[in-house]
Order: structure tokens, then sequence, then C-alpha cells
């Protein structure tokens, strides 16, 4: 709307009204174009993300910026237009039926302080050379400091920040945290449907990696205390590596004697007791059985029936009794068979203070359990590892994202302004701007979570339409570059920065929020108004003051003079309004003034109006001097300035 409006009041008031709605479309529906295009592309590839809020967001987001484009286009365009046949007949503007007969408008009305600001104030100083220099040279410190800030930004993601700091619970963490500081993370291990029996050596290999873990504080596992009671139960403590048995037989507790009794045969198992210096060799005796041996660590001949007898009676046990949660078992209890379908032991982690060391604890777990080669499932899981996984993807996510956005940027600002340079200072704005927002997130306490993840996405949709707008005037107007950017300024200058400052404005009453959410919201798009104001509408008309790319070859030439252009926006002379010319021929030397309005005026005002009719710039002497005769002879008009 900010654009709609300016190229509106540029219109010629004498042509029809659906001829000057299509001169303010002409221009302003390719900037809206531009803007909105450029958006929605960014926002789409934003959407191909792994980040489901962040995905979510830019699919909304690209959505909402495409039904904005078409009321725009369309809505806003249709009721403005109404609107603005009811001004022109002096009608009431809440009674439509009620028309003013005798109506003059306010003199304070028609004075626009922001248009005057920039036609008469900025635009003048801003292209001065030392202006220039301090510009250049302020943009270079800002952008080296801030890229210092930059690196230092944390990677950081805690749940606990979504919680309002005056809430019970936020206030019920903070304690258990200053109280308890030596508690860490709590973890477990899920294992599947396994063959259990055969899989001991592997929960073994895997708790002892788990016991020498730098991040792993304490380990508490059903397995520790099976192997015990086990021990117990047979009075074994065999010290044995695996082995293979060649024969298929189950483990009995007892002492056997040499001599083989019918169907049995006896294994001796060698184990080493140290007891007060004395070594002891035991026997056992095995009964052949059909099922497949195999052998722990504990060199004890185990298989499933075993398992099941000794891990039954271990649940059963004063010991055991706490671990029967641990387990899930088939028809859900551990009669007639302990037949397990699911486990699970624990751990905890030590207090890991900073983002790197959560994931890299977190990823060294996960490659213990894999490293144990389950035959079946098996994987580790914590409360905090699923924000410790946003952790981990979400820096990779966020530079995806920002390359992509800008790299849409630049592609769709090169079709539609067909400048390359231009879009090469476009996409150099929207950097900068990138860069000093990410420092002053350093710098106010906030880091990269999902929330700024979302708003820096954002952040380049944004500060593309205060440079981009710029741009394009630019490229629309001939002439030398300080005129072209003086004329910029003065036209594209007030809708920009309004367009900003409203913008800012559904923010603001966010600074006192005590969301999260909400509170770097406002942070971050006071740091995209900040910084995409000055880039947009100080840095970018500097540097294509200096540097800027020819015009197109259908733009308007800039009006001569154009310094002196006043405030008023009804448009007769190549981009400039009609009211701005009566000024200028009506204020100081009169026959400068005419020479002024007899080069740059296309068309005056036709017959019955309030001056004579001009139709081309190729004036005949004598044409000239009836038009000088003519207006020294007249005195200026009264109108309200």
């Amino acid at each position: 709307m900010t654009i709609h409006r300016p190229r509106w009041v540029l219109a010629e008031r004498r042509k029809e009204m659906k001829e000057r709605v299509g001169l303010a479309l002409r221009h302003a529906g390719v900037a809206i174009t531009i803007t909105s295009l450029t958006d929605f592309v960014a926002f789409a590839i934003g959407a191909s993300t792994v980040l489901p809020a962040l995905q979510s967001f830019c699919i909304y987001c690209a959505v909402g910026i495409i039904a904005l484009y078409v009321f725009q286009a369309t809505f806003f365009v249709a009721w403005f237009t109404l609107d603005q046949t009811r001004m022109e007949k002096h009608r009431n503007g809440l009674l439509w039926c009620y028309t003013h007969k005798h109506w003059t408008p306010n003199a304070c009305s028609q004075k626009d302080l922001c248009q005057m600001f920039f036609s008469e104030i900025y635009s003048k100083y801003l292209l001065m050379k030392p202006v220039k220099v301090l510009v250049l040279a302020v943009t270079a410190a800002v952008l080296g400091t801030c890229i210092w800030g930059v690196t230092n930004l944390r990677q950081e993601f805690n749940p606990v920040w979504f919680i309002p700091e005056s809430s019970y619970l936020y206030q019920f963490i903070s304690k258990v945290q200053y109280y308890y500081p030596e508690s860490g993370e709590k973890g477990l291990v899920y294992l599947g449907n396994l063959d259990y029996a055969a899989e001991l050596p592997s929960i073994s290999l895997l708790e002892d990696k788990m016991r020498k873990s730098q991040y792993i504080s304490s380990v508490d596992s059903w397995y520790d205390g099976l192997v015990s009671y086990t021990l117990d139960t047979t009075g074994e403590r065999a010290n044995i590596k695996p082995v293979e048995c060649e024969n298929r037989f189950g483990l009995l507790e007892g002492e056997g004697e040499s001599e083989s009794e019918s169907g049995v045969n006896e294994v001796v198992v060698v184990s080493e007791r140290r007891k007060k210096g004395v070594e002891e060799r035991r026997r056992m005796v095995v009964r052949s059985t059909p099922q497949v041996c195999v052998v722990d660590i504990t060199g004890m001949a185990v298989n499933a029936s075993f398992f099941e007898e000794m891990l039954t009676g271990f649940l059963f046990s004063g010991e055991g009794g706490r671990f029967q949660q641990y387990f899930k078992f088939e028809n859900d209890s551990i009669f007639p068979e302990a037949i397990v379908l699911a486990s699970k032991f624990g751990y905890q982690h030590i207090i890991l203070n900073t983002s790197s060391q959560r994931i890299t604890a977190m990823d060294q777990m996960k490659s213990f359990v894999d490293s144990a080669n389950f035959s079946g499932f098996a994987a580790s899981i914590a409360a905090e590892y699923s924000n410790w996984e946003t952790d981990k993807i979400i820096a990779e996510e966020l530079i995806r994202n920002l390359a992509l956005a800008m790299a849409a940027v630049f592609v769709m600002t090169l079709l539609l302004l067909a400048s390359f340079i231009s879009s090469i200072y476009v996409l150099l704005c929207v950097v900068l701007t990138l860069v000093d927002v990410m420092a002053l997130m350093t710098w106010w306490g906030l880091t990269i979570d999902t929330v700024s993840c979302i708003n820096l996405v954002l952040c380049i949709g944004l500060c593309v339409d205060y440079s981009v707008h710029i741009a394009l005037h630019f490229l629309q107007i001939k002439g030398s570059r300080d005129e072209r950017v003086r004329v910029t300024v003065k036209e594209m200058g007030p809708p920009v920065l309004n367009g900003a400052f409203s913008t800012f404005l559904t923010f603001i009453l966010l600074a006192g929020s005590e969301s999260h959410v909400f509170e770097s919201f406002f942070k971050i798009f006071f740091g995209v108004f900040m910084f995409g104001v000055f880039h947009g509408l100080v840095f970018l008309p500097v540097l294509l003051s200096l540097i800027g790319p020819a015009p197109y070859n259908t733009s308007s030439v800039a009006a001569m003079g154009s310094e002196n252009i006043s405030s008023e926006k009804e448009l007769v002379i190549n981009g400039h309004s009609y009211t701005q010319c009566r000024r200028l021929c009506h204020a100081g030397n009169r026959r400068e003034r005419v020479k002024y309005q007899l080069i740059t005026t296309d068309s005056m005002p036709s017959s019955g109006e309030e001056y004579p009719q001009v139709h081309n710039h190729n004036k005949t002497p004598t044409q000239q001097q009836q038009v000088e005769k003519y207006w020294a002879t007249q005195s200026p008009p009264n109108y309200k300035s």
C-alpha cells in the first residue's frame, strides 16, 4: 500500500479514473511484483527444511505473500478507486450520500512532512562528498564490528526458555538446577526382541564402553545384577574367555564326580577364584540338550532355558525386584516362561554445559549402541535428546536456508530487474543487514534456536523490500547518477520508510513480553528495521551515486533543477507533480521558471482550467514569446500550499 499511494498521487488528475489507475499500477505493480515473487520464492525454498516448525512457517508465509499480492492487485485497487471517486465528488467519507458543496482541504493536511524532509533536506545532504565518505566509512566499521559479533553467536536450544519466567514451573526448574547442579541428563538403552542368551556378551561390551565414557557418570543395568545373582546361585565366578561349545548341553549347578553317569557328560570349567591366596578348581556337570550352547564372558555355558531360569529368579530376588519394570514379557507375565520381548537399562550423563558437549555426548552414545551389533532393535534415548538433535541440525539448516533464500533473492531480482549490477547491490544490502542482525542477537543475549532461525529467514524477505524499490526506481530514471539518486530518494524514500516503520509498529508492543518467542521477534525485527532501512535508504543510494548501473532504455529523463521540487504530488512533468510545476512557475524569476516549464512539461491542463495547454517540447520562438508574455501578465494562482 505504501507503494500504491505515492504512484497514485503522481498520476495526472485531468485523465480519466481508469487511465490514472493504470498509470499508478504501471509502476507500483512492477515494484510489488518484484518484492512479492522474491519473498515467495525465498520462503518456498525455505519450506524444504527438515525442521517442522520452520517448514510450517515458510509454507504459511509463502501462501500468505501470494494471497496478499493478489489482494493488493485486485481487491485493494478496486476499493481504492471507488474511494478516490468519492473524494473527487466531495462525498462524505462516512455518509456517501452527503456531498460537501464548498469544501477546501485544511492547509495542514496538505503538508507531507516526511516528503518535505526527503525532498528539501535528505536528498541534498546525502549526495555531498563528505557525507558519502562518512556513510561508506560507517558501513565498513559497522560491518567489521558485526562480523566479530557473529563469530561469538552461540547455538543453543533450551525449551525452558519458552516458559514464562514468572511461572511456577520456571521457578521450580531454576531452583532444581541451582541446588542440584550435579544431576546430569538421564537416558535409557532400549533392546528389542533379541536372543538375550546369545547377546549377553554384546550387552556387557556396551556397558563397559558406557562406563569408560567421559560424558556418562553412571550406568544402572540389570545385567550386572543378573551376573552377580547367577554367580552367587551357581557358586561359580569363572574368568575364561568365550569359547565355542562342541556339544549341545544345558548348564546345571552342582558338584559332580569324575565318573560319567548315564546320559550325562562331565565338563570341567576352570575358574580362578582368589580367596586368601588359594586357587581352587571346580567342576560342573552338564546334561545334553538339543539347544545350542553359548559361553558368556563369565565363562559359563548359557542357553535360553538357563537364562530364563536365572532371570526369573533374579527378578524375584531382593536385589533384582526393581528391574521388573525394565522388561516386557510375552503375555505380560514371567510365568510359565520368562520370554523377553523387550528390555531397557538406564544411564546418566554428567553435567553438560555447552551445546557442543551435548551433541558429542548424544552422538557418542548412539555410536556405542551401533557398535554393539545387536541382532535386533537397539537404541538409546533421553528426554533431552530431541532438543539436542535440534541443536545438532539447526545450524546446518539455518545456513542452508539462508543460502538458498539469498540465492533465490538474487535470481528473482536479476530476472525482474534485468540488471546484474543492481541485483548484486540488492543482495549486498541483504547480506549486510543479515550480518548486522546476527551480531545484534549476540549482544542482546539471543542464540541460534528454532525461533531465531525462523526470524532470520523472514529477515531476508523484509530487507529485500527496503532495497529493491530503490534499485528499481533508480533504473527507471535517466540523467547523471546523482540526479537519478536524488529523484529516487525523493519519490521512494517516504514510502519505503513508511512501509518499514509500519512493519516495526506491529512488533513494538512485544518489547515488554515475558515470552521467549515474542521477545526474540521484537529484538530481531528491531535490528531488521534499523539496519535494513540504513542499508536501503542510506548505503544503497550512496553506492548507486558512485557506481550505479545505467538506466533502462525506456527510462524517463530526470527533471532539471529537480532539487527545487516541492513536496506536492500531482504528476504532469515526467514523473513529477502538476502542483510542483505550478510552484516553480510562480516563484522567483518568472522567465526562468517558464523556460524550465517549456523544457520539462509533456502537457499542461486542458482549456477551461487554470493554465493554457502546451502540447510539445519543441516550442518555436513565437510560441515561447507568447507564453512568456502570458505569464508576465498573470498573477500567481491562489492555491493552498
